[in-house]
This record gives structure tokens, C-alpha cells and sequence, in this order.
């Protein structure tokens, strides 16, 4: 075994207990998922709140990725989320959607 051999993958879960889409599913093949309600859960891994939105970036330890999750302030839940501390085990569910900027 050599540094240049393939790193061999395993299959992703699409869903895990409770219902939930494994992040490491919607970074594998999210086109499946666009425009779909969806629940993800996992451990805040940053959160800022502004004023009329809050950005929290979540893992689930299926990976090492994360996704962002926007909560809109007409989310009944929206004061409690944009007080979110590193470490928080969160839970949403919503519409997953492309995000318009490259990289995000």
C-alpha cells in the first residue's frame, strides 16, 4: 500500500434514525433532495444570528462536511436558534434548497 492508492468509500445511508438525511447523503447526491422537505440533526458547529436571519453550520459525524442551515425570522423558534452556542445538538427540518453562491 502506497500514499497514491485510492482511499476506498463506503456506502452512505440516505436516512438515519428518526427520519433523518445523513449530511454526508446530501453532499454525496443532493439533486435528489432539492425542493423536498428534509430533517437533518446534529451538533452546532458555528452560529451567528442577525437580524433577520441566523446562519447555523451543522454536522452530523457522517462526515466531515457540514451544511448550513438559514433559519428566516418568521421561524417560530427563531429567537432561541440565534442564541445557538458551539456544541448544541440541533434538530430541523425544512426545504432543502441550492444555495445561489458557488462553495456554499
Amino acid at each position: 500500500m502506497s500514499r497514491n492508492d485510492p482511499v476506498p468509500t463506503k456506502p452512505v445511508a440516505a436516512m438515519s434514525y428518526g427520519g433523518r438525511v445523513r449530511i454526508a447523503r446530501l453532499h454525496k447526491s443532493y439533486e435528489e433532495f432539492i425542493g423536498k422537505t428534509i430533517r437533518v440533526a446534529g451538533w452546532a458547529k458555528n452560529a451567528r444570528g442577525q437580524k433577520e436571519m441566523c446562519f447555523v453550520e451543522i454536522n452530523d459525524g457522517s462526515c466531515f462536511s457540514s451544511l448550513q442551515v438559514v433559519v428566516d425570522k418568521s421561524s417560530k423558534d427563531f429567537d432561541e436558534i440565534s442564541k445557538t452556542i458551539v456544541g448544541a445538538s440541533l434538530q430541523f427540518t425544512g426545504t432543502l434548497i441550492k444555495s445561489p453562491a458557488k462553495g456554499q
